[in-house]
């Protein structure tokens, strides 16, 4: 059964609403290469969770539950599609009679985890709005987009990519997950790196959670 992820298309929304109020108002854009190494904390726990569910069978119903608050923390109330997605049939989890879940291996993405699988690329794209008064900054928005991609024998992988795209508005804000862009269903197994068995000490104590 082929699946397809409900994606939030909230960029050109948001980024439309920022532009609407500056028809009087200039406007400039920068766009800089974001730190590999803090795009990759951003990501790395939702990445590391994601193959531990890659190694998975079955999954308990509050263990489910747990997992899907997890990945809520990175991704902004996403957890529960992406579980689902995961799920081999996703009628058990709409059966609060099923206590364990199957889950599909073939739906859950590669990850930096996974051998081959690197991130490529952190762009960060900044749009400040000036006012025409003193010409400084009003306002900030900007995007964050990570990119991994596959370089491997695998052919079903050959030129595939997966980015995570994150918005933030003003200069103190945080980092708010918005969708993924790319290919994020493949039906394929890779095996997993040694870096995997040792997983970042905050991922171990959360982890303490799920039986």
């Amino acid at each position: 059964m082929k699946r397809t992820l409900l994606l939030m298309t909230l960029t050109a929304a948001l980024l439309g609403v920022f532009l609407a109020g500056c028809a009087d108002e200039a406007v400039s854009t920068t766009i800089r290469e974001y730190n590999i190494e803090e795009a990759a904390a951003i990501i790395d726990e939702v990445e590391w969770l994601t193959a531990w569910l890659s190694q998975e069978d079955s999954i308990s119903r509050g263990n489910a539950g747990k997992l899907i608050n997890l990945f809520n923390e990175t991704l902004d109330y996403q957890g529960e599609n992406m579980l689902t997605l995961a799920m081999a049939d996703a009628s058990e989890w709409e059966d609060s009679e099923v206590q364990t879940i199957s889950l599909g291996n073939e739906y859950i993405p590669p990850t930096i985890y996974h051998e081959g699988v690197t991130i490529v690329s952190a762009t960060e794209e900044e749009k400040r709005q000036a006012s025409d008064d003193k010409g400084e900054a009003t306002a900030y928005h900007s995007t964050l987009t990570i990119r991994k991609e596959y370089a491997g024998p695998e052919p079903k992988l050959q030129d595939w990519y997966l980015e995570y795209v994150f918005n933030k508005r003003g200069l103190d804000g945080e980092w708010s997950f918005v969708c993924f862009n790319g290919t994020y269903n493949v039906d394929v197994a890779l095996p997993l790196r040694e870096s995997f068995a040792a997983a970042p000490v905050l991922v171990q104590e959360k982890l303490q959670i799920i039986d």
